[in-house]
């Protein structure tokens, strides 16, 4: 392995792999297929689909030229089955697209690369990094550098479910103007639907791609020097059916034959039939010294002379390699300097049929071999697969000791768990470094069941040899596990840990400190959790991991929104941002899985549902990886109830039994009945009052152990249970029991300072006392609530409720005039008509919803009315958005000043981060709609970016938070 230490990271990438392969034998120019770019050059994805043998790479190395000469910057990468963990699959992708020299290098490689080298093992934010990545790599294609089109051949050896979310979510994500060019054999899951209907995608098939009369006859007479008979040309066509595969090897098979009609007449059979009768009847013609050498190592993915000679103990392996590209013997060099080959697949399946006919002690042999070979030239996954094939599992586990630290500082998590898995269980005692990685990486795939198997054998294997590192990765990756389980215990663990660990610095500290936080802000002791978020920053700022202060500013932004502060969460969660985007040289990056779920719930909730749409579509498919199981269930709600704003109700219900499905699964038992809680409140709000009863009263189970009391969860902050009961029992009629218990629940959260859920609480109790007759009492409940929410914007509490609380709003909007309250406690009458028109089909098309505060109002919603009227400000002093702090910056701050930003542009851009809508921007301002699109897209060169999000973070660099 000694090569492996002095390469470090580069030996983890395989440089062939990033390299089109160079095209073979006789090239038949499809000028049909070669056009087809261009009929459709708005789609994102052009899928080349068929079995092996049909021509997929030799056409997408046609386009790949064709692209190359209209000036479109290509990048190409060959996958293969370690791709299957996504993080090896980003690693690949960045150098596809940065090119293999850079990418070798840091910060190419992004947050993981920048953070992961500095984590002994790898801390739970790792493996979420693929969000951040994928954010990045959509990002960078954007830039004025990127490749534009990027080619992807084999995707059907991919088969996980995070690799393939990676790259759907990519394409998904990237700008229009980038294409990606796949081939695969079969139909891999990228969300093809939903391309298809939005005419994203360009399909090639099979049938396609199958040569026609004239192509065959050309390709047969370049091929093999033959001249067929029309009778011949028919038979050929019709039992090959066109497969470029078959008639290739019909013309090996041809060659120097004179009974070239007799030949093809005894073609007969399926598709495989005819390769493995061709392929034999090729192999057949070779000298048994050449045979002997390509079944031998038809066993290698990809072919070099020093390997070669290494696995058949030969000398000539770059001799005979090249001695097959010159005959045609379905061999393609892999690089310019053909040093790097591989088989044609056809011809490789049926040598390993041959090898496996031979023995499997020869295999075995074999595969031993390769491995002693790669591990020594420094290639430890390659090594490490073979051992493993080899059956040697003590020299895969002696390999895997060595470079395990390097592989999971790369985030190769699956790869470590499928190899752990692979491991009998004594030498995995013998090798408890192994067992740590497996450890960590079952915890965050996640696999909490394995991953506390794994966890006491590490505590076995501690107690035995009394090994005092041991007992410490044990109580490090205890916490983590716990969290990815939905057990609050993970919070007296870490903190346990955290006394035990005294001197533990750095990331996993931090990863610690915010699994006590977490905890802090469950039990709303917010003080305690501040201080917990602060040490954070600090360890994640001594390691210099951007990774983890973005989760830490994710944490902050969650704490901030439980209080009512959705203006002070919507900067830390742009902060998070910013901060990602730091790392990956200024492309767009949402660094923290964690945060994903909690910030679109606050821009759902100020009716930024355009946004938060966009966000859930780009990043849900890799959250579904991350197991962060609270972020990820307000995720889904948040996308079930834009659903229903979109009138997708079908749509909406079948989402909630998609993760109900998952919980059920993972045994996430308080987020089924979270959900189980949504589907009672979509069914109640339809009006079906009796079957909204029958799915409450199916709500069962013990979740004290899950949803203690004392403990209040993101899944369940403002809705579930409680809320969910006192919904139903004002529309069952019952309003007048509902009211104690909600005076009762809402005394409990005033107390603890949870300002959202004492909002949604009082919008409930406004609609039981309009239910019982007390309608005067009713109107100055919502009142209260109203101007609580007026000050952050909230606006879906009120709009979703139905007419009940509608019809309230507008009676409250008809008396403005003869209000006696003072300015400072008077509702802003524009911020009653936005809610009003929130239920409207015109605000739900997403239109922003926000309004400023009322003069001399403070935005916490924890003081009543009265208190915030005396308060001064009208924004939180903790990292808020403000149009001064905008003009101060624009003014005085070096960056604004180079980016000469104008007087128009900075009120612009001051009403753009207090959320307004380019349609509230223009009546503000006295202009018209399309005139505030030209200043934003200016504002957006000057800032070089291309969002309003990204928009959002550059006005924080700019001094605002």
């Amino acid at each position: 392995m000694q090569g492996y230490h002095q390469r470090g990271e580069a030996a983890l990438l395989v440089p062939s792999k990033l390299e089109p392969p160079r095209a073979q034998g006789v090239l038949i120019k499809r000028s049909a297929l070669a056009k087809l770019p261009w009929t459709r050059e708005d789609a994102k994805l052009l899928l080349v689909r068929a079995p092996a043998g049909y021509g997929k790479t030799t056409l997408m190395l046609q386009w790949l030229a064709a692209f190359v000469s209209a000036g479109q910057r290509s990048a190409w990468l060959t996958l293969d089955a370690g791709d299957n963990d996504a993080g090896r699959l980003l690693s690949y992708l960045w150098a596809a697209l940065r090119g293999i020299e850079e990418a070798t290098r840091p910060p190419v490689r992004g947050v993981a690369a920048s953070v992961s080298h500095r984590l002994e093992p790898a801390g739970p934010d790792l493996h979420r990094s693929t969000v951040a990545e994928t954010a990045a790599l959509a990002g960078f294609l954007a830039s004025e550098t990127a490749p534009r089109v990027l080619f992807l051949d084999d995707l059907d050896a991919l088969d996980s479910a995070g690799s393939l979310s990676l790259l759907r979510a990519l394409i998904e994500s990237s700008p229009r103007g980038t294409r990606f060019v796949v081939g695969t054999r079969g139909v891999p899951d990228l969300g093809l639907a939903r391309l298809r209907v939005r005419g994203d995608l360009l399909e090639v098939k099979a049938s396609d791609l199958r040569f026609g009369r004239e192509e065959t006859l050309a390709f047969m007479r370049s091929a093999c020097d033959v001249s067929l008979s029309g009778a011949a040309l028919d038979t050929l066509l019709e039992r090959t059916e066109g497969w470029v595969g078959a008639l290739q090897l019909t013309a090996l098979a041809l060659s120097g034959r004179r009974d070239v009609d007799a030949f093809i007449g005894g073609l007969s059979g399926n598709y495989s039939d005819i390769a493995d009768y061709l392929a034999e009847d090729v192999i057949a013609k070779q000298p048994a010294g050449l045979k002997r050498f390509l079944v031998e190592t038809s066993l290698l993915q990809r072919l070099s002379g020093p390997l070669c000679d290494a696995v058949t103990g030969r000398e000539d392996g770059a001799e005979k390699l090249s001695h097959l590209q010159r005959c045609n013997l379905f061999v393609t060099p892999l690089d310019d300097e053909r040093r790097w080959y591989r088989y044609h697949r056809l011809l490789s399946d049926f040598l390993r049929a041959e090898l496996r006919r031979s023995g499997s002690s020869r295999v075995r042999t074999l595969h031993a071999r390769a491995s002693r070979w790669y591990a020594e030239n420094g290639w430890p996954l390659e090594a490490i697969e073979h051992a493993l094939a080899a059956e040697d599992a003590e020299g895969a586990a002696v390999l895997m000791d060595l470079c395990a630290p390097a592989l999971m500082r790369e985030g190769h998590l699956s790869t470590v768990a499928a190899w752990a898995e692979r491991l009998p269980e004594q030498i995995l005692d013998r090798h408890p470094e192994i067992r740590v990685a497996q450890t960590w990486s079952l915890a965050m795939v996640p696999e909490p069941g394995k991953a506390r198997a794994a966890l006491d054998s590490l505590k076995r294997i501690a107690s035995v040899d009394a090994a005092p590192e041991i007992s410490d990765a044990a109580l490090r990756v205890e916490p983590v596990i716990a969290v990815f389980s939905d057990d609050v215990e993970a919070f007296r663990l870490a903190r346990e840990s955290l006394d035990k660990l005294s001197r533990l610095q750095g990331f996993e500290r931090g990863a610690l400190t915010n699994i006590s936080a977490y905890g802090r802000i469950a039990e709303s002791r917010f003080d305690d959790a501040r201080e917990f978020l602060r040490q954070s920053r600090m360890n994640f700022a001594g390691c210099e991991s951007a990774l983890g202060s973005a989760y830490e500013s994710a944490l902050n932004g969650y704490m901030e929104s439980v209080q009512g502060r959705l203006n002070a969460a919507l900067a830390y969660f742009a902060k998070a941002e910013s901060e990602a985007e730091a790392k990956t040289g200024g492309a767009p990056a949402y660094a923290a899985a964690v945060g994903m779920g909690f910030f679109v719930e606050v821009l759902y909730e100020r009716n930024q549902v355009d946004d938060a749409q966009q966000r859930l579509e780009r990043y849900l498919p890799l959250a579904l990886e991350s197991g962060v199981n609270d972020a990820l269930f307000c995720a889904y709600r948040s996308l079930v109830r834009i659903k229903l704003l979109r009138g997708e109700r079908r749509q909406a219900l079948q989402l909630l039994g998609e993760i109900e499905a998952l919980a059920l699964r993972r045994g996430l038992l308080r987020t089924v009945a979270a959900a189980m809680w949504e589907r009672v409140r979509v069914v109640l709000l339809d009006g079906d009052v009796d079957e909204a009863g029958r799915l409450a009263a199916s709500i069962s189970g013990d979740l004290s152990k899950v949803d203690p009391p004392g403990f209040d969860m993101p899944a369940t902050e403002t809705e579930a249970r409680k809320v969910g009961e006192y919904r139903l029992m004002i529309h069952r009629g019952d309003a007048r029991s509902a009211l104690p218990r909600i005076r009762s629940e809402l005394g409990r959260v005033l107390k603890l300072g949870r300002g959202w859920r004492a909002l949604v609480l009082l919008v409930m109790q406004s609609l039981a006392l309009s239910a019982v007759g007390e309608q005067k009492a009713a109107l100055r409940v919502l009142r209260e609530a109203l101007l609580r929410g007026a000050a952050e914007g909230f606006i879906r509490s009120f709009a979703d409720e139905g007419e009940a609380v509608l019809s309230m709003v507008r009676l409250l909007r008809e008396r403005m005039d003869t209000d006696p309250a003072g300015p400072a406690e008077r509702i802003p009458a524009s911020y009653l008509d936005m809610i009003v028109a929130a239920s409207s089909s015109g605000q739900a098309q997403g239109e922003s919803a926000t309004v400023d505060a009322p003069p001399g109002s403070e935005p916490s919603s924890l003081r009543p009315p009265s208190l915030a009227a005396k308060a001064g400000g009208a924004l939180h002093a903790a990292g808020t958005y403000s149009g001064a702090g905008i003009r101060r910056a624009a003014g005085t701050h070096s960056g604004a000043g180079a980016r000469g930003l104008s007087k128009r542009e900075v009120e612009i851009l001051e009403l753009l981060v207090q959320g307004l809508s380019n349609r509230a921007i223009a009546a503000q301002l006295f202009v018209s709609e399309n005139t505030v699109k030209w200043h934003l897209k200016n504002i957006y060169g000057k800032l070089r970016v291309n969002s309003r999000t990204q928009a959002l973070a550059a006005a924080l660099r700019l001094g605002v938070a």
